[in-house]
């Protein structure tokens, strides 16, 4: 009987450590992070605008597609270390300028959501419909 109760003392004390550590981490580790988000809307337009390739150690991006006659395009930044898709890139072509948003992943915290949608509110209209359009036609593809 005494072996047993500390069998089980051992498995909870087990259980809590990873569920207040491990699973914390991991998700953690897998959002969109605010670093994520900077180089998504600073370091990914200065780049672009530099005529330079997208560049960021331990990340790799891969194009989506090209939308609105050319005006929008999508591009995943992919965590190289385990695949994990980061952020989406919005480059939007307006006017004489290039503008870049960045779109957490699934995992990002809910300060991240709350940006994203902060962002998608204060666009412009068109800007907003154009790019609700190309990630609609985006997820129809995949499915």
């Amino acid at each position: 009987m005494k072996g047993s109760f500390i069998l089980f003392c051992l498995f909870m004390f087990g259980f809590s450590i990873a569920q207040e550590g491990i699973v914390i981490n991991i998700s953690e580790s897998r959002g969109t992070t605010e670093e994520e988000y900077l180089y998504c809307t600073k370091g990914y337009k200065s780049q672009i605008e530099k005529g330079l390739d997208a560049q960021k150690e331990g990340y790799k991006f891969e194009g989506l597609g090209t939308y609105s006659n050319g005006n929008l395009k999508i591009v995943k930044m992919i965590r190289t270390e385990d695949d994990i898709v980061k952020a989406y890139i919005f480059k939007v072509k307006y006017l004489d300028q290039i503008l870049t948003y960045c779109m957490p992943n699934q995992y990002a915290s809910d300060v991240m959501w709350s940006r994203w949608r902060s962002v998608v509110t204060r666009m412009e209209r068109n800007r907003r419909n154009m790019i609700l359009m190309a990630f609609s036609k985006l997820v129809v593809m995949c499915y």
